[in-house]
């Protein structure tokens, strides 16, 4: 956990790093350079964070502060060597973030608060918020390649009782709870707890007028807000009832060891049921031609021009779309759901109507044209409980991959410490 804190503590400390001219090299990566500067700004940082928890310092911080940034120098040598590229996009929206959490309204105003502290600042931020990206893409995509999960552990996994809560009834619920002043005397508040139940029933949230008008000298009348509560997290008392609610209803009073209690089911999930909806698509790409975008532009248009005057779709798909993948099969990508596509792509086959198509439309691959030739609701939910299952069992293997992956690129670079 310490080397951890200490690893995020570096990130940030890279964000304010200057080079000087008197600067000297603290160590060798590989073919690359720690300077002193980084490394004290580094431990400078670390001290005061590990203070500000009221953590000791560690006996070896200067080796932990080491190993993290010839880790970071090592990464992006990789990075570089993939010639691997953050989008503007995923950019822009880290800055945002940034900015967010620095309680400013956008990318603008934490630009002018970093300058007016000191000039070239916001451009640092950039850079090591840019490093940062495509380190977190690279530890995923090196982890992802040293984690294997079978079928046969997915169905041990899904076998086992332990994984039962995942895909347990999810139930959102408002209640209230009649409370006798005398637990003793439970029946005397039966007559509260059923006019309770009605107001309940009525207006969902109890407001602070309705709520004293129901008090009296038996009991008083306590309201939790709506809740998402599944079928494990009540008694089975209590969910014997909810289970058999229609959605807008509301319970009996139902009597318990604690009082009376009344549930009002406003909607309910079955993670055991997913239906989705599915779109059955064509496209045409056209690739952008380096330094002529505008003779991709048109090319693409010209062939929406043919498109409208009634030529066949996937003839052209054949004729010219750059897509290996579609481009022999008439450009059918097959069934396509929310989530397969990139944003832009979605979007526009989200609002196309079934038998027509887009107009042209970029995406990072190039110029699209997309067709919906039909639509379906299909049912995925045995695939839908696989994938919860890989995916917890790949959060389980993921920390111990990312040490093993980090251990052996450390390993295996030349690091020499003046």
């Amino acid at each position: 956990m310490l080397k951890a804190q200490l690893a995020i503590t570096v990130l940030m400390a890279l964000c304010s790093v200057y080079a000087t001219a008197a600067d000297r090299v603290k160590a060798i990566v590989n073919a690359e350079v720690i300077l002193q500067s980084e490394f004290d700004n580094a431990l400078q940082t670390a001290n005061l964070e590990l203070g500000k928890l009221g953590q000791p310092i560690p006996s070896d911080i200067n080796q932990i502060i080491l190993r993290e940034l010839a880790l970071r120098s090592l990464q992006l040598q990789m990075v570089k060597q993939a010639n691997y590229k953050v989008s503007t996009a995923e950019l822009t929206q880290a800055l945002a973030n940034v900015a967010k959490n620095q309680n400013l309204d956008n990318i603008e105003a934490l630009k002018n608060q970093l300058e007016s502290a000191k000039q070239g600042s916001f451009a640092q931020l950039q850079q090591d918020v840019e490093h940062s990206l495509a380190i977190d893409a690279l530890k995923e995509h090196m982890v992802g390649q040293r984690i294997k999960i079978s079928e046969s552990q997915i169905n041990e996994f899904l076998n086992d009782p332990k994984s039962a809560g995942l895909f347990a009834m999810r139930y959102q619920l408002a209640s209230i709870l009649v409370k006798p002043s005398n637990m003793s005397k439970l029946e005397l508040a039966s007559p509260l707890a059923q006019r309770a139940r009605n107001q309940l029933d009525k207006q969902t949230t109890l407001d602070a007028m309705t709520l004293n008008t129901l008090q009296n000298k038996n009991a008083r009348v306590l309201q939790s807000p709506p809740l998402w509560l599944t079928s494990n997290d009540l008694p089975p008392l209590l969910m014997a009832q909810v289970s058999i609610l229609a959605i807008g209803e509301t319970s009996q009073p139902i009597a318990t060891p604690d009082g009376y209690y009344a549930f009002k089911l406003l909607a309910k999930e079955n993670p055991n049921e997913v239906i989705v909806e599915e779109y059955q698509t064509r496209h045409i790409l056209v690739l952008e031609k380096k330094g002529l975008p505008a003779q991709s532009a048109k090319q693409i248009e010209d062939i929406y021009q043919q498109l409208q005057k009634g030529s066949d779709f996937a003839t052209l798909a054949k004729s010219h779309s750059k897509d290996p993948g579609s481009a022999a099969r008439g450009g059918d990508l097959g069934w396509v759901g929310k989530g397969q596509m990139v944003r832009e792509f979605e979007t526009q086959m989200l609002a196309t109507s079934v038998g027509d198509f887009s107009r042209p439309f970029k995406t990072q691959y190039g110029w699209h044209i997309l067709q919906v030739s039909s639509k379906r609701l299909n049912d995925v939910s045995e695939q839908s409980k696989k994938d919860k299952a890989y995916q917890v069992l790949y959060k389980n293997q993921q920390q111990l991959a990312l040490e093993d992956w980090l251990g052996e690129l450390y390993r295996n670079a030349y690091i020499k410490v003046f």
